[in-house]
């Protein structure tokens, strides 16, 4: 039972928050990739939103999915948003990343 336990408590803190990618803009959709498999290499947990959805409901989805985070990904803006504050920071794509590592 003890054993059990333990791996339960490992395997809680090996996923460190919910990311949620939100694509708006279809031109961009090959580019999320690299951000995606950058953040699950970290060990965050991403999810992808279908491009088909507006905004709003994309920021729905990412909030059903219990996500800390969403990334809004439109033209050259990358916007993450923080859904438990309601704040949103406009990044470069070099800066994902970096702002996930904080």
């Amino acid at each position: 039972s003890l054993g059990v336990e333990r791996l339960l408590l490992v395997s809680k803190n090996d996923i460190k928050t919910s990311v949620d990618i939100v694509i708006i803009d279809n031109d961009k959709k090959g580019d999320f990739f690299d951000i995606v498999n950058s953040l699950r290499e970290k060990g965050y947990k991403v999810s992808i939103v279908s491009s088909s959805r507006s905004i709003q409901g994309g920021l729905k989805m990412a909030d059903r999915l219990s996500a800390k985070y969403a990334l809004i990904i439109d033209s050259n803006l990358y916007k993450v948003k923080d859904l438990a504050k309601r704040e949103q920071i406009d990044l470069k794509k070099g800066d994902v990343i970096k702002y996930f590592k904080r």
